[in-house]
């Protein structure tokens, strides 16, 4: 059981033949299936025949898109200063900006099928993907010309792709000094915020003022990014139509506005039952006027809840078992296989994720466990995106 997760059911490294071989390929499957979309939507005749051959075609291609992209994207996750994974990233999406001439004209031939519906009904293949072709029908109001579209595809590599890289760049490398000892010792990011769930009040206080402090460090560049990224969402939504960017946000989410104000509503109704919870922990942990931020997570009572990682496996398998044999071993499966990467390091990502590997019916999560109760709670989240997809 290891701590670093495997990548090499997906390829041995970027120097990989296959890795190269299907990065050449990538190439060679766009220029295909563009020049495929330049004949078909020519005329309208053999419709469905035509709507089945593309998605044949967009199927076997996203699979190799995505089995590329998540080698990329994972690598990255846990070192965003692989050099060879970020040279790779540029190269990748530089590629896959070559797709839009093509996908931006089979989507606006799509949307002007007459009675698609009708169509739809006589294939099996296209009723199991009904959902994307009536999406593209639909969203194809908001689509813009090939050329424009070309152009804020080929701006984002070097808009928002790149600023959000550069965010992520300086979160997992920002490192919080602390003194210990008469002695500056410098932590990631990521071990100092685990400290939050520390029994001992002044580690807690000692680390959320340290974090606060170091995030000085990193915050113009990280402002930068956010402005960049959001200045980009602005442009973009206005030269497609959108009201606003909550309006694209609403759309892609398929979720109505009324149903996102229920919930927000849902929320402040109960705002008042977490208040309680807080001032009663506060009044627990000593505090008198309300609960300091840096006693968000602390523990409130004596129980040993500091688990290994091994203890913390083990926990798990045994409470999802009570569930299900089939979550418990899907567990098991993916401790076993080292599809976990679990402590945190410079140049990981903060948080966790579960990426779902379809094209090897596998996933990978992503921790940063410190090993209290928390962590624990969080593995098993994650595990349970995993056994889902």
């Amino acid at each position: 059981m290891g701590l670093n997760w495997s990548l090499k059911e997906l390829y041995e490294s970027f120097e990989s033949v296959e890795f190269k071989n299907d990065m050449n390929s990538l190439t060679e499957e766009i220029n295909e299936i563009n020049n495929w979309i330049e004949e078909a939507v020519k005329d309208y005749e053999n419709v469905l025949e035509k709507l089945e051959e593309y998605l044949n075609k967009y199927i076997k291609l996203e699979e190799l898109i995505s089995k590329l992209g998540q080698f990329i994207e994972l690598s990255i996750s846990v070192n965003t200063k692989d050099t060879e994974a970020l040279k790779n990233s540029d190269i990748f999406e530089k590629k896959l900006t070559y797709l839009v001439k093509g996908s931006t004209k089979i989507e606006r031939y799509i949307s002007e099928i007459e009675d698609i519906d009708s169509i739809i009904e006589k294939s099996s293949l296209l009723k199991e993907h009904a959902f994307l072709l009536k999406s593209i029908v639909e969203d194809s109001k908001y689509l813009l010309s090939e050329k424009e579209e070309n152009i804020i595809a080929n701006m984002r590599n070097t808009g928002s792709n790149a600023w959000s890289k550069l965010k992520d760049n300086l979160i997992s490398s920002l490192t919080v000094e602390m003194t210990e000892g008469g002695k500056v010792k410098e932590y990631p990011l990521t071990v100092v915020l685990n400290m939050a769930y520390d029994k001992n009040e002044k580690v807690r206080k000692k680390a959320y003022e340290a974090e606060i402090k170091s995030y000085k460090k990193v915050e113009e560049g990280v402002a930068a990014a956010l402005n960049g990224i959001k200045g980009e969402v602005l442009t973009v939504c206005e030269l497609r139509g959108y009201e606003s960017p909550l309006e694209e946000t609403l759309l892609n989410s398929r979720m109505d506005e009324e149903s996102l104000n229920a919930m927000i509503e849902a929320m402040k109704e109960s705002l008042p039952v977490f208040r309680k919870y807080l001032r009663r922990k506060a009044e627990i942990l000593g505090h008198k006027n309300g609960l300091p931020f840096y006693d968000l997570y602390a523990p409130i009572n004596n129980a040993n809840m500091n688990f290994t990682y091994d203890e913390a496996s083990k926990f798990i398998v045994k409470n999802f078992r009570t569930f299900s044999d089939d979550l418990a071993d899907f567990a098991q499966k993916a401790i076993d296989n080292n599809w976990i990467d679990v402590e945190p390091r410079e140049g990981k990502v903060g948080g966790a994720f579960c990426q779902g590997i379809h094209t090897l019916g596998e996933s990978r999560i992503l921790l940063n466990f410190g090993g209290s109760f928390g962590d624990v709670v969080t593995m098993a989240h994650e595990l349970g995106h995993g056994f889902h997809g």
